[in-house]
């Protein structure tokens, strides 16, 4: 059985680390010291060896340096493992020393284990070269032999020995490529380095990876191209893929960033993704509905094989030749073990990221809680000192005011009642937009009778000011939306354009198509905003919230929930604002298929 040696002069770290590396089908021999440790590696051929570098009497260094020095024990590849000396002199110093690799503490179980688990394999193979050499040496003993006896043997011989020498070739690559991916947690520089070495190793006409995509990263791809590639209504199916990256024999770099079905991509890579094993074929000719792309014009053999770690599969290594018959199942045995050492990459690479990402949602969550808190503290409490003031005052002296006094102050009472209630529903709608319980069912809707139905509404509050309401939307325009939210949205923007006009001005609904998009705007003559707060207006950390013309307050939220209505849909919103001369309000949403 394969042997790991551990070790660290802390009992509870090598029994967190032997706990950790029982999942594997191994044998841990642990040490408790320096001393210790070389006397296993005496007595045991171990795959790898796991040291703490803090130690009494021969610290980590020291025992590497001793194991480097000893021909029987050079060849032991040795992972540092420190919570004190995780800095980039112990770093330095680690790889001067000659560990392949330095972790601190604590570290990622899951990345441990795929770098254990690599170096499980490089010992494996490193097991079957040194057999190939063996069976290397008597083959060519045997056929020199024969040679003397019968001339006739030489050309079987030469095959057998560029075959061999292939296969040595492979392996070679096997161990360089998991030496240089090991330690990359970046995916785009990964997978640039592992075509690429593929590449030029073997001298291969093209390498290149497809990666299956999810609609995250395909809207990444949407926002740095534009819609005219991918249109925002596009929703991608669990077995589409998109080029990463490939390398041609010129030395060309290729990005396809058009999401595909593997089925369509190409045909090895279809195969590959029904089968989940690796797909060899001679000659491209012998297939009529072969796929071949501009770049790769003059590819004439394939092999491709899977990218999986476990039970996930990634996607598609896929390697082109110029040549008919230029792979043999041999080189799929092969190849698919490098395959498999990308996967593990890739998957280490997806879940650093995923950290990262995780990370950077959490401080987003503090700051909105922040925001949240700071708005029930303060926005929440403001208008209730003039509702219980009046609301008292009145209570004790509504026997000697005035009709008028009384009209005054219940007419303040319900003003501030009034902003309390809708500062409680933008809270509630922003909560429950965050928790994610708000569900977007769009449907045909046609945008005039929408847009009526708000302008009814606020028809009120405007007749108030003496401000006329306009709907200019076509009549035949529809668009794909939800129906609560799309008035939501349109009847906080209306009612903010109200706030912001002075009295007989104009607040106008437009509406027009383009392409796959309807773009919406409420259009006023009011009081404008200054460059400086533009910017601030859809930002949750700053509260960019004005009195209005007739001194209405606000709390800031109306735009930030209308941004989330807006993005559900995937559309997006801005404003475009003079200073004094009114403000626009812009945002798009999906057309209707009766638009």
């Amino acid at each position: 059985m394969t042997k790991i040696l551990i070790v660290d002069d802390q009992p509870q770290n090598l029994f967190a680390l032997e706990k950790l590396l029982t999942k594997l089908n191994i044998e841990i021999i642990q040490a408790k010291s320096g001393n210790e440790a070389l006397g296993f590696t005496l007595l045991h051929d171990f795959a790898l060896a796991i040291v703490d570098v803090q130690m009494p009497e021969m610290d980590g260094y020291e025992l590497v340096e001793l194991l480097r020095g000893n021909p029987l024990t050079k060849h032991i590849p040795v992972i540092f493992i420190s919570a004190i000396y995780a800095d980039e002199f112990h770093y330095r110093r680690g790889y001067e020393s000659g560990a392949v690799d330095f972790l601190p503490k604590p570290f990622i179980p899951e990345i441990l284990l795929s770098k254990v688990q690599i170096f499980l394999e490089l010992y494996q193979q490193r097991l079957r070269l040194q057999s190939i050499v063996t069976e290397l040496d008597l083959r060519n003993q045997e056929l020199e032999h024969e040679i003397q006896q019968r001339q006739q043997m030489e050309d079987g011989l030469r095959t057998a020995n560029k075959t061999l020498s292939k296969l040595a070739r492979q392996l070679e690559a096997n161990n360089r490529l998991a030496i240089q991916i090991t330690s990359t947690l970046d995916l785009d520089e990964l997978l640039e380095k592992s075509v690429n070495l593929i590449q030029s190793r073997f001298d291969y006409y093209f390498v290149g990876v497809w990666l299956l995509v999810d609609n995250e990263t395909l809207a990444n791809i949407r926002r740095s191209l534009g819609a005219n590639l991918i249109q925002g209504s596009h929703k991608i199916s669990p077995d589409e893929a998109i080029l990463q990256v490939g390398f041609r024999a010129d030395g060309t770099y290729f990005k396809q960033n058009q999401a595909m079905s593997l089925n369509m991509v190409t045909h090895a890579a279809g195969q590959v993704y029904l089968t989940r094993r690796f797909y060899l074929l001679d000659d491209l000719e012998t297939v009529s509905n072969y796929i071949k792309f501009d770049f790769v014009a003059e590819a004439r053999s394939v092999l491709a094989l899977p990218l999986q770690f476990g039970a996930q599969f990634m996607g598609v290594l896929e390697i082109l030749s110029d040549k008919v018959e230029n792979f043999t199942f041999e080189d799929g045995i092969t190849l698919q073990t490098l395959a498999h050492k990308i996967a593990i990459a890739i998957h280490n690479a997806q879940l650093f990221s995923l950290t990262e990402q995780t990370n950077q949602e959490l401080a987003k969550l503090n700051l909105d809680k922040d925001k949240f808190f700071s708005i029930v503290a303060h926005d929440l409490k403001s208008p209730f000192m003039p509702l219980l003031g009046n609301a008292e005052m009145l209570m004790e002296m509504v026997e000697s005011l005035k009709p008028a006094d009384v009209k005054r102050m219940s007419q303040s009472i319900y003003r501030s009642a009034k902003q309390v209630l809708e500062l409680l529903e933008n809270l509630l709608t922003w909560a429950r937009f965050q928790m994610g319980r708000m569900e977007c069912v769009p449907e045909e809707l046609k945008l005039y009778e929408i847009g009526s139905q708000v302008i009814e509404l606020l028809k009120g509050v405007a007749e108030v000011k003496k401000i006329t309401l306009c709907n200019d939307v076509p009549a035949t325009l529809f668009v794909q939306a939800d129906k609560n939210m799309l008035a939501t949205i349109i009847r906080n923007l209306t009612n903010n354009a109200i706030k912001f006009t002075k009295a007989n001005g104009t607040v106008t609904l437009l509406a027009k198509q383009q392409n796959e998009w309807v773009e919406i705007a409420i259009a006023d003559t009011g009081v404008g905003i200054k460059p400086e707060n533009l910017t601030k207006l859809f930002k949750i950390e700053v509260n960019p919230s004005t009195m209005g013309t007739a001194k209405e307050a606000g709390t800031g939220l109306g735009l930030l929930i209308c941004q989330e209505m807006v993005e559900v849909h995937g559309g997006h919103i801005w404003v475009e604002s003079e200073f004094g001369q009114g403000t626009m309000v812009k945002f798009t949403v999906p057309r209707g298929t009766q638009a």
